[in-house]
């Protein structure tokens, strides 16, 4: 880098051999800092120029201490920088486009680092900076994809945590197409875009593909995610379970300079706007990360206690006894993550993450009466059996290479999981056995238990045919040996089931013009079940079925065009297919004809899905814009239905298409807004003769979604957030179930954070105006009387954090 100023090593991360302090203010005495007391910095004028000439000018005139590795800003240009701009804005304005981020130590100093593989920029921008999305597998940048990608940043998942809010109710809220979260332990009935979504941590499945037991959503606790990618459609690079998108969670890394150790503690107090006893909880979080120049190291933990929730009228909202409920329940999560570089351009890396989330089992269902609108509520009791719990264990490991043969990227992936999510008990007509007890009183508690192994490996060979081509190709290998068993009885209700999925792909990017990108690749999916002889449960007529070993192969293609009409102007065009396999445990255990065989079982075959999408993207200055229509179809799709009150799996033709709209503006550096808006609608086949004729339910598809984010840093220290979101009426006149109409409502969160001399104090508020409203699911997703809940009334949540 030219003219560096290096007054002393101080070694980084993945470079740590090569990294220097470049920029320091007070050794280059050309300009004086021109700094303001509110910390806005005044009339810069910076030409256009090299990053590194345009970063030390700007060194130089606020006074700060910039660090960069000079390989990341080697070769890159900045458009300059002209009028009145705060550091960080600043410095975000330089680094635009530039596959940089910034950050800062525990000393205030900024530190310039890739995205690849890191944090998401500091402000909050889904679509507009150059980000490296490492669920594409080829590191693809949100620019480049032909698909719709959106980037859930580190501030946005701290205000969601900040109201107490679990997983997939901070999903509900950040992503549109994604279903209005029960507020429940189950996720059984959320969709996104009408189809399943594939979860991953940090690459990981949490999804379980024989025996969906729709718990992959509260696997981890917010307090560990750094940011969340969202991949949006059917994705044919990343394979099973990405019928309907693919969301990444990214967990935090140690972010310190060589040699430092950096801790930080919070307690939040949790509470109904009433202050019931009842309704109190707290949350303890605390973390610590240390680097030297070759190792990263980083530990978080998380304790939570939440207590029961009340609805508008201040009675108890009703538990959800059988499928799990997150009141009433205390979780805790164990993390952590070492880095270890081996050269310059090697590395290895191991995390555990060990997630429990468990009912204190002090509450039962009271139903309601759906047909007179009665909600159900929840009484002080303690139930049979054991308690409903989420239990995880999940090991990553990695091998990175960025010098492998002929200069290609490789990434070794193997990890590990075990999972364990217990259900309710109860006298279900399911579970009855005359031969055990008379029909009617045999009371039992179902159990999944999933174990996982897999192995992925990603080789990149960039910058052929004159830097315009990139190839992606590799090897993904899963095992996953699952059951589901009546732990009071010892029956299985699930027989053991192992199932064993490989797959090749081979994925390509060329930039045909300097504005034109074409996208495509292949993937070639191979899975093979391994079924034993089982007999069914008596209520299914104790039927015996031979297993087997079903066998299935899929190849699966994608392709995608980027085209940049102008500077600001994006659009993109995509065709995607994606591979996932029905609920394998629910359709085994529901055989009610004799003479049945595994290997026969056409109910078994997968589910492959095509999504079309095309999309705009806009930017220009402090506005941001994208729209996209997307079409998806699944010839032998998967749909649930309710029958005599109880879900049923049925296999028919079905198609999914919508609209969704975003956009962003930044009106001042100190006020954002965005707002978003999705429409999701879908059909199935009925009657076999392969066209669609009835609308998808509830349970199936969300209801129009806008959605409204604004933030305001009202002063240096305190900053105030506002989330809106409005759920529009809907009914499902031919689904099947006409009953199950949706009326819709409006819930508004607040959030206040300001920086005190020591620490930051948060207080957030929860459906700020106190809304009263039957959820979604509640409404849409099933006709029990039990189901029929309210949602969650004003609550408060108060926090007081301290980095040390």
């Amino acid at each position: 880098m030219q003219n560096k100023v290096n007054t002393n090593k101080a070694p980084l991360g993945k470079k740590a051999g090569t990294l220097a302090v470049l920029l320091m203010a007070a050794s280059l005495n050309a300009y004086s800092p021109i700094v303001s007391a509110d910390g806005k910095v005044q009339s810069f004028a910076i030409p256009a120029d090299s990053l590194s000439s345009a970063l030390m000018t700007f060194a130089a005139q606020t006074g700060v201490l910039i660090s960069a590795d000079a390989k990341l800003t080697k070769g890159k240009t900045t458009k300059g920088l002209a009028g009145d701009y705060s550091i960080e804005s600043g410095l975000e304005k330089l680094l635009a486009n530039s596959g940089l981020k910034i950050t800062q130590d525990v000393n205030g100093n900024y530190l310039i680092k890739s995205n690849k593989k890191a944090s998401s920029p500091a402000r909050n921008v889904e679509y507009l900076d150059e980000l490296t999305v490492t669920a594409t597998r080829a590191g693809t940048s949100i620019e480049e994809s032909s698909q719709r990608v959106m980037i859930i940043s580190k501030e946005d998942i701290e205000r969601q945590a900040s109201l107490g809010n679990d997983v997939s109710s901070a999903l509900s809220n950040l992503i549109p197409g994604f279903s209005p979260s029960r507020q429940k332990m189950s996720s059984y009935g959320e969709t996104f875009r009408g189809r399943q979504a594939l979860y991953l941590i940090d690459g990981v499945p949490q999804s379980n593909p024989i025996r969906d037991g729709s718990r992959a959503s509260h696997t981890i606790d917010l307090n560990m995610v750094e940011r969340i990618e969202v991949i949006y459609g059917a994705s044919a690079e990343h394979g099973l379970g990405a019928t309907g998108g693919i969301i990444n969670f990214i967990t935090k890394s140690a972010d310190t300079m060589p040699g430092e150790l950096h801790q930080s503690a919070k307690i939040t107090l949790l509470t109904d706007q009433e202050f019931h006893g009842a309704g109190s909880g707290v949350k303890l979080d605390y973390q610590v990360s240390k680097s030297t120049d070759k190792l990263d190291a980083f530990f978080s933990t998380s304790l939570k206690d939440q207590g029961m929730f009340y609805d508008a009228d201040g009675d108890l909202v009703g538990v959800s006894d059988g499928q799990g409920d997150v009141m009433d329940t205390y979780s805790y999560d164990l993390f952590a993550k070492l880095n270890y570089q081996l050269t310059d351009d090697k590395s290895v890396n191991i995390s555990l993450n060990r997630f429990q989330l468990k009912s204190h089992h002090d509450y039962m269902n009271v139903a309601g009466d759906r047909a007179n609108g009665i909600a159900a509520t929840s009484i002080k009791s303690t139930p049979l059996g054991e308690p409903l719990m989420n239990n995880v264990w999940t090991f990553n490991s990695g091998y990175q290479d960025d010098n492998f043969i002929g200069g290609t990227e490789l990434d070794v992936q193997a990890y590990y999981q075990k999972f364990a999510g217990r259900f309710g008990i109860g006298t279900y007509g399911t579970f009855q056995d005359a031969a055990i007890a008379p029909i009617g009183t045999l009371v039992d508690q179902s159990e999944n238990h999933s174990e996982k192994l897999g192995l992925n490996i990603t080789v990149n060979k960039r910058d052929l045919i004159d830097d315009r081509l990139d190839l992606t190709f590799g090897m993904d290998y899963l095992q996953d040996e699952t059951e589901q068993e009546l732990i009071h009885t010892g029956r299985n209700w699930v027989p053991k089931t192992k199932f064993e999925n490989y797959a090749f792909f081979l994925q390509g990017s060329f930039e045909i013009t300097d504005d034109l990108i074409f996208n495509a690749g292949v993937r070639h999916e191979n899975a093979e079940l391994n079924v034993g002889d089982y007999t069914t449960l008596a209520t299914y007529g104790s039927q015996s079925v031979e297993g087997g070993n079903p066998e299935f192969s899929e190849s699966l293609f994608n392709a995608g065009l980027t085209f940049n009409i102008t500077d600001e102007l994006q659009t993109y065009l995509s065709y995607s297919e994606g591979f996932g396999m029905p609920d394998v445990g629910r359709l085994l255990r529901q055989i009610n004809v004799p003479g049945q065989n595994v290997d026969s079982l056409l109910d078994l075959e997968p589910i492959v899905t095509a999504n079309h999408e095309i999309g705009l993207r806009y930017n220009a200055n402090n506005f941001d814009a994208e729209v996209s229509y997307f079409y998806s179809t699944a010839d032998f799709g998967y749909r649930l239905q309710v029958v005599n009150n109880v879900f049923q799996a049925q296999r028919q033709k079905t198609e999914i298409q919508g609209v969704e709209l975003a956009m962003g503006w930044a009106f001042t550096d100190e006020q954002k807004i965005r707002v978003s808006f999705a429409h999701t609608e879908g059909k199935y086949d009925s009657d076999g003769d392969g066209d669609v004729d009835t609308k998808l339910g509830g349970v199936n598809v969300a209801p129009d979604k806008l959605s409204i984010d604004y933030s305001n840093q009202l002063t240096r220290n305190t900053q105030l957030a506002l989330m809106g979101t409005y759920l529009f009426d809907r009914s499902f006149p031919d689904s099947g179930t006409a009953d199950l109409s949706f009326d819709g409502y409006a819930l508004i969160d607040l959030s206040v954070s300001h920086k005190l001399p020591t620490g930051t104090l948060n207080f957030a508020i929860g459906n700020l105006l106190n809304e009263e409203y039957i959820t979604y699911y509640g409404q849409s997703g099933s006709t029990r009387s039990n189901n029929y809940i309210y949602g969650r009334g004003r609550n408060l949540a108060i926090s007081y954090g301290l980095d040390f």
